[in-house]
């Protein structure tokens, strides 16, 4: 029951509150036996352990840094102290379909199909130009993406990634991915290859070994329009405290990924930060599309596209993405939103929607 607005004359009674009633009316014998009653009812009726009921998450606000040749150009966004988290990537994101092409032509084997990001995986070495200082609170999450590395090779990068570099400063949170190379999708061949899941094993170990320091937080990534339950609940169960999730743009099916995430208790067991990305333009929306696998034949793809504003129309563009980031924030179990602003234009529409309360602060101390 939603209890906002309610006061308590109107709540159902509690066993505290019964035990006070029948004090005033019976006698002290009479009383204490129906205080034991009252105890034994509410031991027996209340979840005990991991089946009690989970209270609310305070949000997680994350921001995707730009680095590269766009570095420093989200600083006021970053020093707004709206974020707890800042996700770099290596490399400056693409935010159309052939700046993605024109990306994987250079590099050897983008995560695309499971990264939150647009970016590639990250390597020993911090980007270039990016900024290290953070505001106090914060933390740094690197990713690095298990490709077609060897185990040793992403045990280094996760070592390097939380040790920082000179003029970098160390990632407090690892974001473990399997990737999205061209060869893993061969049969047979991801057998034999690393993934997110034998990842987050390793830097678990890793971290109880001493290897890696025992506060680094692993994270993992997710997507609602296409991933399976068990899937996520297997990276959870691996040892994710975090999973970040794709654009929840296939609203049906997300909303109904959230709500047996939230049943099954996975919203409790890991924080499930939803990513929102500031969307100007219907090509970087048929982008995003692309990036979540929303084939050319989805309707509910379609549909979006269809009803998407003209570019021109600023503050139709603002009220799409205003409704988008609302929703987002009343899907089940929501533990944050990772703002994902690629653009000039998106960055400025984050920070109007910063200053008007449309995109929630993070909560100050939030573990994240």
């Amino acid at each position: 029951m939603n209890w906002r607005g309610v006061t308590s004359r109107h709540r159902s009674p509690t066993p505290y509150s019964l035990s006070r009633m029948h004090a005033s009316r019976v006698g002290p014998r009479l009383y204490t036996r129906s205080a034991r009653f009252i105890r034994r009812l509410a031991s027996t009726s209340l979840p005990q352990d991991g089946n009690a009921v989970p209270l609310p998450r305070p949000l997680l606000l994350t921001l995707e840094r730009k680095v590269g040749r766009e570095a420093g150009s989200d600083e006021e966004l970053w020093r707004s102290g709206a974020f707890g988290a800042g996700v770099v990537p290596d490399l400056p994101p693409a935010t159309t379909l052939r700046q993605l092409a024109a990306q994987a032509l250079r590099l050897p084997g983008g995560h695309v199909a499971e990264s939150p990001t647009t970016a590639p995986p990250a390597t020993c070495r911090a980007p270039a130009g990016l900024t290290p200082q953070q505001p106090p609170g914060c933390i740094t999450v690197r990713s690095v993406a298990a490709q077609l590395r060897s185990r040793e090779d992403l045990r280094r990068r996760m070592a390097a990634a939380v040790a920082g570099s000179e003029g970098h400063p160390p990632a407090q949170a690892l974001l473990l991915l399997s990737g999205g190379h061209p060869v893993r999708t061969l049969p047979i061949v991801p057998h034999f290859l690393g993934n997110s899941l034998s990842m987050l094993r390793d830097a678990g170990t890793a971290r109880s070994r001493g290897e890696l320091p025992a506060d680094t937080r692993l994270w993992a990534v997710a997507n609602p329009g296409s991933e399976t339950l068990r899937r996520l609940a297997a990276k959870v169960e691996a040892g994710a405290s975090t999973v970040l999730t794709q654009p929840p743009l296939l609203w049906r099916r997300s909303r109904e990924w959230m709500e047996r995430a939230a049943e099954n208790g996975l919203t409790h067991r890991a924080r499930i930060v939803l990513g929102v990305p500031l969307i100007t333009s219907r090509s970087n929306l048929e982008f995003w599309l692309f990036l979540i696998g929303a084939g050319a034949g989805d309707e509910e793809a379609a549909q979006l596209l269809a009803d998407f504003p003209a570019s021109q129309d600023a503050e139709g563009v603002r009220a799409w993405n205003a409704d988008l980031i609302r929703r987002t924030l009343d899907l089940p179990g929501v533990g944050g939103l990772h703002v994902m602003p690629l653009t000039k234009r998106a960055r400025q529409l984050t920070q109007g929607f910063l200053q008007d309360g449309t995109l929630p602060k993070s909560c100050p101390g939030v573990e994240a």
